[in-house]
């Protein structure tokens, strides 16, 4: 057995879920799935895949491109240029993934030498350190500033980096934050970066969700060894169907052309032409408009709601972007805290044992998110609003 792995613990929305005994139907607002699904052009164009002509259906239950198909890769160019005036070559400057996940591993692997050392942010995403452990790379993370949303900038990139460095993960907006890097910062970060002779890559599934500022993709900004993973998972409400890619920098795409066909061999094809259709619809923008200012007015009402319940605090708005979420829970967590749990993961045990409401400890993303939890925002709404009115008597 690879010996890395005793390293590696299960997956905290795993964990949170595991042993529940309570009385009530357990609601579960760990994960980040968007409760919408797949728009029409998506939906219409498997359904001509599926149930076309034998011929048709044949052709494309082969192999896809193991770089992805054609009409994929030229939707995501498109996207880009499009929503950023960013030009890329759909040839050398995009790879389609199985999922975001399947971009991440792909960018380690291409940008990364065994025993090389990885910057993360803390706190970040669950999946990052785990997958660099296990890689046989070093995860070290960055503490985030506590007064400027937990964010990174160039200075605390620059104090980090040794001659190990060859990579920093990083993602906007933020998960667990919704935290969100502006053009300067991520341009600061990248020219240390670059300086070093270390890469970036940039998380950006939870692009269409940015609200108190736009997105902006880290290769729009910054110069060269810069790649960008991203899916249509959270886009289009079809986290199921793993369907995500990488772009940005076309050596460091070739790259991890030459290692995803040992990986994966090639993504999903239907899913891949699907896809590319949805993604180049002319409704996609009203689609992904409409769905994220659902979200974000059910999140509103679900953290009013919670604001008013005493323990909690009384100014929860939604963050800057993304899906979720980080509530600082310290005060009511040092009382609850008991047999070595942390103040954040004893909140977490009681909302789940005592209401039958399920989140992730704060702790579960980095020492840095100590003292919170994360709430998934993306659930349907009649289930924010029963998990508010379960939390209301969560003493």
């Amino acid at each position: 057995m690879n010996p890395l792995l005793s390293r590696i613990a299960a997956p905290p929305a795993v964990t949170a879920l595991a042993d529940y005994r309570g009385g009530l139907p357990l609601l579960d607002l760990t994960v980040g799935t968007p409760w919408f699904g797949p728009p029409r052009a998506f939906r219409d164009a498997m359904a001509a895949l599926v149930l076309g002509d034998e011929g048709t259906l044949h052709h494309h239950d082969t192999y896809a491109p193991h770089r992805g198909t054609p009409q994929l890769r030229g939707a995501v160019a498109a996207f880009y240029e499009a929503g950023y005036g960013l030009r890329l070559d759909p040839d050398r400057q995009i790879l389609i993934t199985h999922g975001a996940t399947g971009a991440i591993w792909t960018a380690v692997l291409a940008a990364t030498g065994i025993g090389d050392e990885v910057l993360l942010p803390d706190p970040c995403y669950t999946l990052y350190e785990p997958i660099i452990t296990v890689l046989g790379r070093t995860p070290v993370r960055v503490p985030g500033d506590p007064a400027d949303g937990l964010l990174l900038d160039a200075d605390r990139v620059a104090r980090a980096i040794s001659p190990r460095t060859s990579l920093l993960v990083l993602n906007s907006p933020v998960n667990p934050t919704g935290a969100m890097y502006g053009p300067a910062r991520l341009k600061a970060i990248a020219a240390v970066l670059e300086a070093a002779g270390a890469a970036l890559v940039h998380d950006e599934v939870l692009d269409c969700f940015a609200r108190a500022r736009p997105h902006v993709p880290a290769a729009a900004v910054a110069g060269s060894r810069v790649l960008m993973a991203n899916s249509l998972s959270k886009r289009l409400g079809i986290t199921g169907w793993r369907v995500g890619w990488l772009a940005g920098d076309p050596d460091l795409i070739d790259a991890a052309a030459r290692i995803h066909p040992l990986t994966t061999i090639a993504v999903n094809h239907p899913a891949q032409l699907a896809g590319a259709a949805a993604l180049s619809a002319p409704e996609h923008g009203a689609f992904v408009d409409a769905h994220s200012r659902a979200i974000a007015a059910g999140g509103q009402e679900f953290l009013d709601a919670l604001a008013r319940i005493p323990g909690f605090p009384g100014d929860l708005t939604l963050p800057d972007g993304g899906v979720y979420a980080f509530v600082d829970v310290t005060a009511v967590g040092v009382t609850l805290a008991g047999g070595g749990d942390s103040p954040d993961a004893a909140v977490a045990r009681h909302l789940r044992d005592r209401c039958g409401v399920a989140v992730l400890p704060g702790s579960a993303f980095g020492p840095a998110g100590a003292g919170f939890v994360r709430i998934s925002l993306g659930a349907p709404p009649e289930r924010l609003a029963e998990a508010a009115r379960r939390l209301a008597a969560w003493r």
